[in-house]
This record gives C-alpha cells, sequence and structure tokens, in this order.
C-alpha cells in the first residue's frame, strides 16, 4: 500500500531536522568556529558560513516539516552528505574527536531512515 502521508514523523527524521537546524544556526551565529573553519576554504573556494547555514536550514526545515515519505526520504539523503562533511571537516581540523565518532550512528540512522522511507513511498 502506498502511503501518501505519514501519520507521524520519524523520530530519526525529526532529531536529524533538529540537529542541521542547531548547525545552520551556529554556521550563522558570529562566533570563532575552530572545528568548522575548513568549511570556509572548501576546495580552494571561500564559502560563506551563510551559505553553509543555508543549506543545513533548508534540509533541517525540509525534515522537520515533511509528512510525506517522498519529502522525507529526498531530506534524509541531502542530510547525509551534510553531516559527513561536518564530520570529515571537525576530522580534518581535530583529528579523531568526538564529532566523528557520534557521526557514525547518525549516520547509518539516515541511510536506514531514508531506506525505509522510500519502501514507505513506494508501498513495498
Amino acid at each position: 500500500m502506498v502511503v501518501k502521508r505519514l501519520p507521524r514523523r520519524y523520530r530519526t527524521q525529526v532529531l536529524t531536522g533538529q540537529i542541521l537546524v542547531c548547525l545552520a544556526v551556529f554556521m550563522a551565529w558570529p562566533v570563532s568556529k575552530p572545528s568548522l573553519w575548513i568549511l570556509e576554504g572548501w576546495g580552494g573556494l571561500h564559502l560563506s558560513p551563510f551559505l553553509w547555514a543555508g543549506l543545513m536550514g533548508g534540509v533541517g526545515l525540509l525534515l522537520l516539516l515533511a509528512h510525506s515519505p517522498r519529502w522525507a526520504m529526498v531530506g534524509m539523503m541531502l542530510a547525509f552528505p551534510l553531516l559527513t562533511t561536518v564530520a570529515a571537516a571537525a576530522y580534518l581540523t581535530l583529528g579523531p574527536n568526538v564529532m566523528t565518532v557520534a557521526a557514525g550512528p547518525l549516520l547509518l540512522h539516515c541511510a536506514w531512515t531514508a531506506i525505509d522511507l522510500k519502501a514507505r513511498w513506494r508501498g513495498e
């Protein structure tokens, strides 16, 4: 049976959305970001923290507001590379740390939730 609207959002979907919105606020906040400074000089390009904040905030809000399994799946699939980038930036800046360790299970949950949402969307 194809599901058009989720009766309630997945916990992982809401948690990931909240994490991304908090990261967006952190990136937009005018404080030093010693663990994420590498995001501003990505591959020799200068990317504004506001660009990262917009990307993270947009995907986070999509996850928090989506009741459709299709849009929730898209949000989880977009959250995966964003969170991987943040974890990689923290690792490249500080070496192995709590952020890189905590990102592992979060990324697994993103992938599993996206797979589950895809199955619900297609009615499998």
